[in-house]
């Protein structure tokens, strides 16, 4: 049995979150949580293994200037260690349009949740996790129809 004050891994992927979220917020760079991540943020009951941060090629320099302190090694600057949890920097052309989340106190970049989806539709074995994702924008799509 772990002692109590030992983080749980989900625990520990949120406090990552809040991290970055604090130092990118604050730098006012442009970035975006996509995968696992952004299915947590919208509150489905996921725990990622990590988080992909994701960034325009213009903005990479900063963003990891902003975050070096966590670089694993300094031949990777796209992999970052943060309170035991691994990130993944990606590089995209754009980050499209973005929606903000309030997670955890911090205002979280995320992908619509059907962006999400049809990602999600492209990657073998992720059944499970279509449902889920088809469960809540079901539910939310309700929730609308509620307050019309």
């Amino acid at each position: 049995m772990s002692p109590p004050d030992e983080l749980t891994h989900h625990q520990k992927v949120k406090a990552t979150l809040t991290t970055i979220a604090n130092i990118l917020n604050s730098a006012n760079i442009p970035w975006l949580l996509g995968g696992s991540g952004s299915l947590m943020v919208y509150g489905l009951d996921i725990t990622p293994r990590d988080l992909d941060i994701l960034t325009t090629f213009q903005n990479f320099p900063k963003l990891i200037s902003e975050l070096k302190q966590f670089q694993i090694n300094s031949d990777n600057d796209h992999q970052l260690l943060i309170n035991g949890i691994e990130v993944e920097i990606i590089e995209l052309t754009t980050l499209g349009t973005p929606q903000s989340v309030l997670f955890e106190g911090s205002s979280i970049p995320v992908n619509p949740l059907k962006a999400e989806l049809g990602f999600y539709h492209h990657r073998p074995g992720k059944e499970k996790i279509i449902q889920m994702i088809e469960d809540r924008l079901k539910a939310n799509s309700e929730a609308d129809t509620m307050l019309l």
